[in-house]
Parts: structure tokens; sequence; C-alpha cells
């Protein structure tokens, strides 16, 4: 029976490890918002409440768009600093949504899930805070992953 190290990953193998965790993480939320746009189709009917010129479908399709692209990025960017770049940009713009939604006291929930809060007993705020660890976990780690490949000089 081999003996398991106890030894921490190298930093390569924890930033192959982050970068899966938020592959999955990206294609999850997606899937779940094309689930939410196909199983509910009047939610083009309803005014998203921050952009306001746009229906909630269309701001769900965007999302998808965005997850999806950050993932494209991540298996075809030639440097790694580029990939992550893809994740920290999407979760930047996914917490300024987020932001705003509080700021603003929007009192609908967010359907940055898609349907899954709908398949699930999850309440409101354990649904919230959710939405809001998901994308500074990955702004975080793709920062700490640029920097680390990032050698700028000043």
């Amino acid at each position: 029976m081999a003996r398991q190290s106890s030894v921490m990953p190298t930093p390569d193998k924890l930033e192959q490890r982050i970068g899966v965790s938020l592959v999955v993480l990206f294609c999850c939320t997606a899937a779940f918002k094309v689930l939410h746009i196909a199983f509910q189709p009047n939610l083009g009917a309803y005014a998203d409440p921050i952009f306001t010129s746009l229906s909630a479908q269309r701001i769900a399709m965007l999302g998808v768009l965005l997850e999806i692209g950050a993932v494209d990025l991540w298996f075809l960017a030639p440097s790694k600093a580029a990939k992550w770049l893809g994740f920290l940009t999407v979760a930047g713009i996914f917490a300024a949504y987020k932001f705003t939604h509080f700021v603003l006291g929007i009192q609908t929930p967010c359907g940055c899930l898609g349907i899954l809060t709908d398949w699930m007993p999850v309440s409101k705020p354990v649904s919230e805070a959710f939405t809001l660890v998901l994308p500074t976990y990955a702004a975080l780690w793709s920062f700490a992953f640029i920097n680390r490949h990032c050698h700028c000089s000043a």
C-alpha cells in the first residue's frame, strides 16, 4: 500500500486544481442558466432590474457567453496569465453586478445560478451568499495566479 504524503501540493499542481475547479464551476453555472432559459420561456418578458433595457433572458444569455468565453480562454490562451485573466474579468463583472444589485436594494433574487435555486430547497439568503462567494473565489485565485505569472518591472 502506498503511503499518503502530507506534503502540500506544488504551486503548479495547486494552480491546475484551482483552474479545473473554476472550469467546472463556470460550466455548471452556465448549464443551469441554459436550463433556466429553456424551462422558463416567459423569462424574456421580465426586464432585468439593473439593465432595464434588456430582458432577464438576455442577461442570462450574456452570462452564459461570458462563462463559456472564460472557459475557452482557459484552454486556448497561450500564456498562463491570459488564462487567469478570463476568469478574473468574468468574476469582476459578476461581482459588480451583485454589488449593484445590493446597493440598489433590489429585492428580487438574482438569477445568477439559473434554475438551480428553483430545484434546490435553498433559502434566499443562502442563495445570495453563494452568488457572492463564487465570483469572490474566482477573482481572488485569478488575481493571485496572474500575479504569479506576470513578471512586470516597475
